[in-house]
């Protein structure tokens, strides 16, 4: 039986780094603007984030990140998320002249 939605199968990720062809997976890191809620009430709230190396940008990168360089997977449907207060490092984005 075909979907007649496409979205449905597609899936869905935040419109951010981890979603993002020109990302690597590197693994955790210390993050003092961790989004991720602790797993029960009484666990502490976690504190490190995935990251990774974004291939334009040549800096390492948290997976929740926003930049111009975006540019979704195949098949991934995205949802518009809020960037994050600052980056994992500072960088400046490339002008593609």
């Amino acid at each position: 039986m075909k979907a007649n939605n496409p979205s449905l199968s597609m899936i869905t990720l935040p419109k951010a780094c981890i979603s993002c062809q020109h990302f690597t997976h590197k693994g955790t890191a210390e993050d003092k603007h961790c989004p991720f809620k602790a797993s029960d009430a009484w666990a502490p709230k976690p504190t490190k984030t995935k990251y990774g190396n974004c291939s334009v940008c040549k800096a390492d990168v948290f997976i929740t990140e926003i930049c111009p360089s975006y540019k979704a997977e195949p098949y991934i449907h995205v949802v518009a998320v809020a960037n994050r207060p600052e980056p994992m490092q500072p960088r400046q984005t490339p002008l593609f002249l």
